[in-house]
């Protein structure tokens, strides 16, 4: 276990085994009748040979820790009730100057498009603005001696297809095919005569326009068929563990929902900013309002013959259904071991 210096008994790490080891042997050996052990630096101090068992790091450079005297010293004239604001305004700042070239809005197919991506623009304007109700805007976190205070928004940019780069942050809107060809195409899935949906599908329609537009020459090699590409999207959806975040993902069914349980801060919203984005046009929102209504509106088997025509753009949009799903579960169950303390939890949560 490693305990960090002049952090006294705030904060612990341990990998699984050294901890079970430590809890077994703590539960087979309890304490004295006479003696109770209250601090972990009384339990490591039970261990035979407690040397062992820890061990002391220098103070972690990534750890922000806000206490009063920091806060006095560095902070003055911060009321207590705008701390909140500030440590979001840092997360906010230090979360931006980790893409340096600013937020790429992945926007294939724009001119009908535009209904569908309107969700991840506007968050695309929030994540990239400076830092809402900072109480302290020239001020940095306290684990940094310099920083650069936000001045401007960061950059956005709409690319067709993926670019391969860690300066970047990139939003993702993903189309089940049903809605890419609903919105792309002069014939309606909705309101069109079956057995002219199904002739013009398999004659006219492209397998697979998301993935292939998304991924083109130079991202990946032309030529590549849908699952390799597939794959790749998938790996930048759930990248590997330890690796850079650099994207976010969703889909026409979901949008981007709870997005600050997974940037970490709270941006600003749309009317905080005072932004007026240019709304798609009235025909393509509602082809897309229509398009997600499929199954409730009875095209069940065109849905199914346009999924088994489109495996790959099917297979990475029911990914990220999943993805996102598990996420959401994840924080339920979070929320619901948290309840018991009582804090960390916003106001919808408790």
């Amino acid at each position: 276990m490693s305990r960090y210096k002049n952090f006294d008994q705030k904060l612990y790490s341990s990998d699984k085994v050294s901890l079970n080891k430590v809890l077994m042997y703590v539960t087979e050996n309890p304490p004295a009748e006479d003696k109770s052990v209250t601090t972990v630096e009384e339990v490591i101090a039970a261990l035979p040979t407690p040397e062992e068992w820890m061990r002391e790091g220098s103070y972690p450079a990534a750890l922000a820790y806000y206490t009063p005297e920091v806060v006095a010293e560095k902070y003055k004239g911060l009321e207590p009730a705008q701390l909140p604001a500030l440590v979001n305004a840092h997360l906010h700042s230090t979360f931006l100057s980790h893409y340096p070239d600013g937020i790429l809005l992945l926007s294939p197919f724009p001119d009908k498009f535009g209904a569908l991506h309107h969700p991840a623009l506007e968050l695309a304007n929030r994540i990239a603005s400076c830092p809402a109700n900072n109480p302290l805007p020239e001020s940095c976190p306290p684990n940094l001696r310099k920083c650069t205070p936000c001045k401007k928004p960061a950059a956005i940019s709409t690319p067709s297809r993926l670019e391969e780069t860690t300066k970047s942050f990139t939003l993702g809107t993903i189309p089940h095919p049903f809605v890419t060809i609903e919105l792309s195409n002069d014939v309606s899935l909705m309101n069109d005569p079956e057995h002219t949906l199904l002739r013009y599908i398999r004659r006219k329609s492209v397998r697979d326009p998301w993935i292939k537009e998304v991924t083109k020459s130079p991202y990946m090699k032309s030529g590549l068929g849908s699952p390799p590409r597939a794959a790749k999207i998938k790996e930048l959806v759930v990248p590997k563990l330890g690796a850079k975040f650099l994207s976010i993902w969703s889909t026409d069914k979901e949008g981007f929902k709870d997005t600050e349980w997974t940037l970490g801060f709270v941006p600003p919203t749309i009317a905080e900013l005072e932004l007026q984005l240019p709304q798609a046009e009235d025909k393509q929102r509602k082809k897309l309002h229509n398009a997600k209504q499929a199954s409730v509106r009875g095209k069940d088997k065109i849905v199914r013959f346009v999924e088994g025509w489109n495996i790959g753009d099917t297979e990475v949009w029911k990914f990220v259904n999943a993805w996102r799903e598990r996420r959401i579960l994840e924080r339920a169950q979070w929320t619901a071991q948290e309840k018991q303390y009582g804090q960390g939890l916003d106001k919808e949560e408790r």
